[in-house]
């Protein structure tokens, strides 16, 4: 008993190390959330506007490699869209393209089956986090620092 106490006071005292890369830290955030508006301002996320999008049908794609890829939206993707009650509009949740954060990414929203916009974004990446840096909507550099709200209006 008194070898195996000495055992684990041994194993606590030289496991543990002070050094910054053993530092149990994630943060890993590649997603951006917009409210999507008409021109007179109606709230086309709205589940109560008879002229919204159906969000149940809203579309995600990734080019990947050359390739534009559907992905697979989670069954619970509609829980994505939520009311922010400071502006007191719905906002969408987007899961940009992160295949290759070394890179400039592609996204696809398809919002109905006539309406598509195009995200590009950039990635900034540390040793416990990766985030969102710079996001280009339709080739319109709408972010442009990984400390700036992941929050946008797109007016259709």
């Amino acid at each position: 008993m008194k070898k195996a106490l000495i055992f684990l006071v041994a194993i606590f005292f030289f496991g543990c190390n002070n050094k910054d890369e053993d530092t149990l830290c994630f943060n890993y955030d590649t997603t951006m959330s917009f409210s999507v508006l008409n021109a007179k301002g109606d709230d086309l996320l709205d589940p109560e506007n008879p002229n919204g999008f159906d969000v149940s049908k809203i579309r995600l794609f990734y080019e990947i490699n050359g390739e534009v890829k559907e992905q697979g939206l989670n069954p619970n993707f509609v829980k994505g869209v939520f009311k922010n009650m400071i502006t007191n509009k719905y906002q969408i949740s987007i899961p940009l393209n992160s295949f290759d954060l070394n890179k400039k990414t592609v996204t696809y929203i398809q919002w109905n089956e006539r309406d598509k916009d195009m995200l590009q974004s950039t990635f900034d990446t540390g040793h416990c986090y990766t985030r969102v840096d710079k996001v280009w909507l339709n080739n319109k550099l709408i972010l442009d620092s990984p400390y700036a709200e992941n929050v946008y209006t797109i007016i259709k």
